[in-house]
């Protein structure tokens, strides 16, 4: 795992989870390796909707406008590179994971744990388990 203040997130961003650290904030998981970055999930967030010429809330407000989400809203990143991202949480809650939807192989309810467990499995195999339910 290295450190990568100049992460941007792109078609190779896996996953963010928010860590527990007094320097970073972030854990990127990406094909090409892990990053601990000092932004927020939020901050990197916004900076890819800014680049694509929008908004972390605007994008959340369109897609909320055009389809029937209510919680859990996916954010639109970019719609040329299909670059979506669904919270775990959220998005005002510390501990909001992002999971990048062309990542995702499979993802299983562990109704036997929780009914909040869920392990997403990524299309190389690896593993990811989180406390929330998928509604998507």
């Amino acid at each position: 795992m290295t450190n990568n203040e100049n992460y941007r997130i792109s078609l190779t961003t896996k996953a963010l989870v928010p860590v527990n650290d007094p320097i970073y904030r972030t854990k990127v998981l990406d094909e090409a390796g892990e990053y601990m970055i000092s932004k927020t999930c939020k901050q990197l967030l916004e900076e890819a909707c800014i680049r694509e010429l929008s908004t972390f809330k605007g994008s959340i407000a369109a897609v909320r406008k055009m389809f029937p989400y209510k919680q859990l809203t996916p954010l639109v990143i970019s719609r040329s590179q299909a670059i979506i991202a669904f919270p775990t949480s959220s998005p005002n809650d510390y501990s909001c994971a992002w999971i990048f939807s062309s990542h995702v192989h499979t993802s299983h309810t562990l109704a036997s744990v929780s009914s909040n467990s869920t392990v997403i499995t990524s299309k190389t195999t690896r593993s990811l388990l989180s406390n929330f339910p998928i509604t998507v």
